[in-house]
């Protein structure tokens, strides 16, 4: 958990309106989940340098919540608005769409609004199952499974045709690795249609 400073607590309350109780978990988010200075890219990047760099003791910062949260180790600096834009756009400023998609999760996650919940699964399924249907083909279990829908923020469910374990194993270490994810394996229970 991160330390606070009196300075970083008078600039939460006028920058941001968090009050002393809510920053510890808010600045908490932010350095375990937000875009590191090294996960952005172009004027992201640039901006989180030239606003960190001011700070003669500063050596992290986060982006969380349109916000920029300035660290030294794990001490709270202060905390900077950010440009609307940044966070709109987020995934054209960040190294990978994995990066944005983990954000984006963690950011979801912490709100009880379904439909923003809902429209972040619309939004990612596509990417995800994508690449999980290039690694299925990658370790040669193309016509065995197959992605079927997101759950819920953090569990795909996966369709399979034949029992396989060692596949079952790497599948679920693809996506916990890549995304935080599990899964659930279903068997495919479409009967194909027999030739007269």
């Amino acid at each position: 958990m991160p330390v606070l400073t009196n300075h970083s607590k008078k600039r939460a309350r006028q920058r941001a309106g968090i009050t002393k109780n809510n920053l510890d978990t808010i600045a908490s988010r932010a350095f375990r989940e937000g875009i590191k200075h090294s996960e952005a890219i172009g004027l992201l990047r640039a901006w989180m340098s030239s606003e960190y760099l001011k700070y003669k003791s500063a050596n992290n910062c986060r982006l969380y919540a349109n916000k920029l949260y300035i660290f030294h180790n794990d001490i709270l600096i202060t905390i900077v608005n950010a440009p609307v834009f940044y966070e709109q756009s987020l995934y054209k400023y960040v190294r990978s769409y994995k990066i944005y998609i983990k954000y984006k999760m963690n950011r979801i996650s912490h709100k009880s609004d379904l439909n923003l919940r809902n429209e972040l699964i619309t939004e990612i399924q596509p990417v995800i199952f994508k690449e999980l249907r290039a690694f299925i083909k990658d370790i040669g279990k193309a016509g065995d499974f197959e992605p079927s829908f997101i759950s819920n923020m953090y569990q795909v469910n996966i369709l399979f045709k034949n029992k396989d374990q060692e596949a079952f194993t790497k599948v679920e270490q693809f996506l916990k690795q890549e995304y935080d994810m599990s899964c659930i394996f279903k068997r495919n229970k479409q009967k194909k249609e027999q030739i007269k």
